[in-house]
């Protein structure tokens, strides 16, 4: 995948879970947003792309 249709796709799971009514839908935007992350990572060592800054959830 894009590595910038990830990092979209994250960011957006990060603000959807931010702004959810209920813990359900929370729990369920945070694990998105985990699994983007760690595509992410894969995607930037597929592309020889150096690691996020340090502390960064990519």
């Amino acid at each position: 995948m894009d590595l910038n249709f990830l990092l979209d796709r994250h960011q957006r799971s990060l603000m959807i879970a931010d702004r959810a009514l209920t813990y359900r839908e929370r729990r369920a935007h945070g694990q998105f947003a985990r699994e983007y992350a760690e595509q992410i990572r894969f995607t930037r060592e597929m592309l020889g792309a150096r690691p996020s800054l340090q502390g960064s959830v990519t």
